[in-house]
């Protein structure tokens, strides 16, 4: 037989790896696969080949397949066996585990029953041994007690009492044992049972031998504390710093005031109290006139002097604060003591001398004053920084260090707001008497505001509690301060007589303006230092805020009219002059010329006249002047101002002159210059227009009068007749048969 196709062969390995391979399909795969390849039939050869191994193939696979079964069947047997078993043991194992868990919580109870008895039988004996001890205690002190009661003197007492090794434990026996003594005595003193006398073995005979002992022994531990501070013997001092604070200082007063006599027996030695040192204090401007101490510095100022004493000092508490440490068992309490001693005895009266007034004169210059308010304010401001570095050494809280430092200079700061007024005020004086009459100046406003701004400054350094919004307040000023006759010296009134009085200098149109434009600036830094300095200042209290702004908004409204007045009466002398000098150069011949006095090549009108070119160089200074200094709507309204009031001038004027033909011309032409140099708008160059049109009334032949005042111009007659008055021949001319001035009375109206 030949070898087998490989077709077939995959074919049948592909059998073998899936049993479910049908045999038809292997058949049908094959013969599809030898068609496709050699593209003729399979020989019956080779298909009776292929279905008898196809065939072998599938009976060998059924019978593997059975084995693989049975196999199955047996493991599936095995496992659930084996399983039943592991099943059985784990429901052991749980049980097991549940009955070791009772256990242990049987045993968690028992063991808390026990401690908990434990625990009571051990409070019961802790108890029972302080009962014990205290009863020990209470015995011990009776005996001490009866001994007391017994005892003729204090040398019959036991020799605890006498041992100045035990004085410690014979000081808190005797505090105990007097505060019952005396706990007992009251109670039979209120129950009316005590007995004046005082026999051996009474309560009366024990409290006056206790109350002699706590003497003595405070005697002797002062005595023991003296020689040890002698020799510096710390660990002496402080072995009777704890026996008198146990009690037995002040005749056994439990509250510590032994210790603290020690304390002051302590303060009182210290070199800093018993030898000051000589001349510390220097010498300053307010200490002209009077000779120095013996050793003093002669060139140190009182606030040098005090900064070194301040050091000084506070070297010193810092070296006293070891020493307490070691000493005291209250050393916190006892560099109090120390501390309020330096306070009331060295700050005090340094603080006195650095702010005498000796050698002031009085009443005292702007300058002397302004020396004394700074140096309170630096005095002030080292004396709290001594106490708040005293403070740090300390420890604790701070009130007492502050209520200290508040009671030394609490005398100066009390008169401290008058002080800075007068301050303000005379230096106001001064420079209101070096400089009288000035027109107003920015630098001496911003002088003013510079004063103020210190005062200021220092009443916030000074920290004056609930009490500086009032002074800001006093220092800024009111609108009820502006109307008094006679306020105080406040910001608001001083800058308000500073700025009137310049204005009132203020000579000619010129000054005015440039002081109103240093006005504005001198207002503009009021309301920047109101803004900076003030308002932030018065946020507490807003009833003080808003009367400074108030007042602020009075001092600009009393300016503003001031500053139109002043502006008023400056244009109008400035009107009256050119008004003047019109008067003064115009001559009769400008407007009546003659034949000789025309200029060759020209025709009458048109140039202005000698006058009027002089008045418009004038108006031309003015104006521009007003465009350099004023801005904006109070620029238009000054230019519209000084249009009406040139009007009323020219028309002052042209009522003065007499107008030939020519010369009435050359008045318009003037009028056309006039406009020109004051560069009029709005009203004012209406009625210069209608100047101008009235100048044709003494141009025109008096034949044309009546019809152009009637039709023409639309004038009244009054005014037509005024005008028609200033012509040269209103006494000769006439029309329709009739003098003008019989044309146009004075009575008669258009």
């Amino acid at each position: 037989m030949s070898a087998p196709d490989p077709t077939l062969s995959n074919l049948t390995l592909k059998s073998l790896k899936d049993p479910s391979f049908d045999t038809d399909e292997i058949f049908q795969t094959a013969l599809g696969q030898w068609n496709g390849e050699t593209g003729r039939p399979l020989p019956v050869e080779a298909l009776q080949s292929i279905h008898s191994h196809l065939a072998g193939v599938q009976r060998r696979l059924g019978e593997i397949q059975k084995a693989a079964n049975t196999v199955c069947e047996r493991l599936e047997q095995d496992t659930s066996e084996r399983q039943g078993l592991l099943l059985a043991s784990l429901q052991a194992v749980e049980r097991g585990h549940s009955e070791a868990q009772g256990l242990f919580r049987d045993v968690e109870a028992k063991t808390a029953t026990l401690t908990q008895a434990a625990t009571r039988h051990g409070n019961r004996l802790k108890t029972a041994l302080l009962e014990k001890q205290r009863a020990s205690a209470a015995i011990r002190q009776l005996n001490h007690l009866l001994t007391f009661a017994h005892a003729p003197s204090l040398s019959a007492l036991p020799a605890l009492f006498h041992d100045d090794a035990r004085a410690g434990e014979a000081a808190a026996t005797a505090t105990a044992l007097l505060a019952v003594s005396r706990e007992v005595v009251e109670a039979m003193r209120s129950s009316h049972t005590l007995k004046q006398s005082a026999p051996l073995g009474s309560i009366n005979a024990a409290l006056v031998r206790l109350e002699e002992y706590c003497n003595a022994l405070d005697n002797r531990v002062v005595s023991r504390f003296d020689a040890a501070l002698a020799r510096s013997d710390f660990p002496a001092m402080a072995a009777c710093a704890r026996i008198m604070a146990a009690g037995a200082g002040k005749k056994g007063d439990p509250s510590g005031s032994g210790e603290r006599l020690l304390i002051q027996r302590y303060i009182s030695t210290r070199p800093i109290f018993t030898e000051p040192e000589q001349g510390l204090m220097g010498r300053g401007p307010l200490d002209a006139g009077n000779p120095p101490p013996p050793g003093s510095p002669g060139g140190a100022s009182p606030l040098r002097s005090l900064r070194l004493l301040y050091k000084t000092l506070l070297q010193n508490i810092m070296n006293e604060a070891v020493v307490a440490e070691q000493v005291f068992t209250q050393p916190t309490a006892a560099l109090a003591a120390l501390v309020t001693r330096v306070f009331e005895q060295r700050v005090q009266s340094a603080v006195d001398q650095a702010l005498s007034w000796r050698g002031v004169p009085d009443p005292p210059s702007a300058s002397d004053l302004r020396a004394h308010l700074r140096q309170l304010a630096e005095a002030v401001t080292m004396t709290r920084g001594l106490a708040s570095d005293a403070q740090e050494v300390m420890g604790g809280e701070s009130a007492l260090m502050n209520e200290l430092a508040d009671a030394a200079t609490a005398q100066h700061l009390a008169n401290y707001v008058e002080e800075e007024l007068e301050w303000l005020e005379t230096r106001f004086r001064e420079e209101e008497e070096r400089a009288p009459g000035n027109p107003l100046s920015l630098p001496s406003f911003m002088e003013l505001l510079a004063a103020h701004t210190e005062a200021l400054e220092r009443a916030t350094t000074l920290g004056l509690g609930a009490g500086l919004t009032a002074t800001v307040r006093t220092l800024h000023g009111t609108a009820a301060d502006l109307a008094a006759p006679e306020g105080p010296p406040c910001l608001l009134r001083q800058a308000r007589a500073l700025l009137a009085a310049g204005l009132a200098a203020c000579a000619g149109m010129c000054e005015v303006l440039g002081a109103l434009g240093t006005l504005g600036a001198a207002l503009e830094l009021l309301l920047a230092h109101h803004a900076a300095r003030v308002a932030p200042a018065l946020l507490p209290a807003p009833a003080d805020a808003r009367t400074a702004a108030a007042g602020l908004e009075a001092l600009r409204a009393e300016l503003d009219a001031e500053a139109l007045a002043a502006l008023d009466a400056a244009l109008a002398a400035e009107l009256a002059g050119l008004e003047a000098r019109l008067a003064e150069c115009q001559l009769p011949a400008d407007f009546r010329p003659s034949d000789a006095d025309a200029v060759p090549g020209e025709g009458p009108g048109e140039r202005p006249t000698p006058a009027c070119v002089q008045a418009c160089a004038a108006l031309e200074e003015l104006m521009l002047l007003v465009e350099q200094c004023l801005h904006g709507p109070n620029r238009e309204s000054m230019q519209a101002e000084v249009g009406l009031r040139l009007v009323d001038a020219l028309r002052r004027h042209m009522a003065r002159q007499r107008f030939c033909p020519l010369g009435a011309l050359c008045w318009r032409r003037d009028l056309q210059e006039y406009r020109r140099a004051a560069r009029v708008d709005g009203p004012a160059a209406r009625q210069l227009a209608e100047m101008e049109a009235e100048a044709g009334l003494l141009v025109v032949a008096p034949e044309a009068l009546p019809g152009l005042v009637g039709s023409t111009l639309g004038l009244t007659a009054q005014r037509a007749r005024q005008v028609i008055a200033l012509r040269t021949d209103w006494g000769e001319a006439g029309a329709r048969g009739k003098r003008l001035a019989a044309l146009f009375p004075d009575d008669q109206r258009r």
